[in-house]
């Protein structure tokens, strides 16, 4: 009796953080839909940055299987891991928790350190347990590159062109393994993401070239916009998410991604459970 009750009350409390980052999400896009520029359009919540906003308790294989289009976890730790054999079962936890998707950093500064310098063992291994644990992974296409002019790793580039000429030789190489899921950058409407200060002209400029590049490279590619973080203040080079989002579809990002991605924080994550 005392574990059933112990995990009827994780499930409900997991069960109320869900709904609770569901309705954020839906005041996001309530408040747009009043903007009068914005049209009606559809648009695609992925909520891949915090874990227990896409994981849902499921019971049985058949909604396991029918569940792997959905869910799935924010998957930063698994590139930090300290051994194959412990990233192997990271990848299987998250496959047997019923989730469908991992996402995590393909990050430019460490594949290509130069300009005529690659390293791509590193990943290459990573995506093989990824495909062989039956996970779909979100490439996030990480961040700037010194070698390319950022001011630092999480800077954009001076030229936008060759982030998406990077992001489109992800695309190519690891097409080829199934995998045709991509989101470009993260959070950029936070200053720590942008360079000192967020600018979603820039980043709409930056969004455009990489969207082409990659469905060029991959025709399959679902193209993410960067999760765009929740804050309720322009302080610190920050800018709050609805005027971050207007002023993308004011520089034009109407038909350059597939699905918005948006990141509703609410409370700790696992420390609620």
């Amino acid at each position: 009796m005392k574990t059933s009750s112990s995990k009827h009350s994780g499930s409900k409390k997991t069960k109320n953080l869900v709904q609770q980052n569901q309705r954020s999400a839906k005041q996001f896009l309530s408040s747009l839909h009043r903007a009068p520029f914005v049209a009606l359009f559809a648009v695609a919540i992925l909520l891949s940055a915090l874990s227990i906003s896409i994981m849902k308790p499921i019971n049985g294989t058949s909604e396991v299987a029918a569940a792997t289009a959905k869910w799935g976890m924010n998957g930063v730790d698994i590139l930090q891991s300290p051994s194959d054999a412990d990233r192997i079962a990271q990848l299987n936890d998250i496959k047997a928790s019923g989730a469908g998707w991992v996402r995590f950093d393909v990050t430019w500064s460490y594949i290509q350190p130069t300009k005529t310098t690659w390293n791509w063992s590193y990943y290459d291994k990573v995506m093989n347990q990824v495909q062989q644990a039956g996970l779909q992974p979100i490439m996030l296409i990480a961040y700037g590159n010194t070698a390319f002019g950022s001011a630092n790793n999480n800077a954009p580039p001076k030229n936008y062109q060759d982030y998406a000429n990077f992001a489109a030789t992800v695309a190519k190489r690891y097409a080829p393994l199934g995998f045709h899921t991509y989101e470009i950058w993260n959070e950029p409407n936070l200053s720590q993401f942008w360079g000192g200060k967020a600018d979603a002209t820039a980043y709409t400029s930056l969004l455009k070239k990489a969207y082409a590049s990659v469905r060029a490279a991959d025709p399959s590619a679902t193209v993410i916009s960067a999760g765009i973080a929740p804050s309720d203040n322009s302080n610190n080079g920050n800018l709050p998410q609805q005027t971050y989002l207007k002023n993308m579809y004011r520089a034009g990002v109407k038909g350059y991604f597939s699905a918005l991605g948006y990141h509703p924080y609410v409370g700790s994550g696992w420390d609620q459970i």
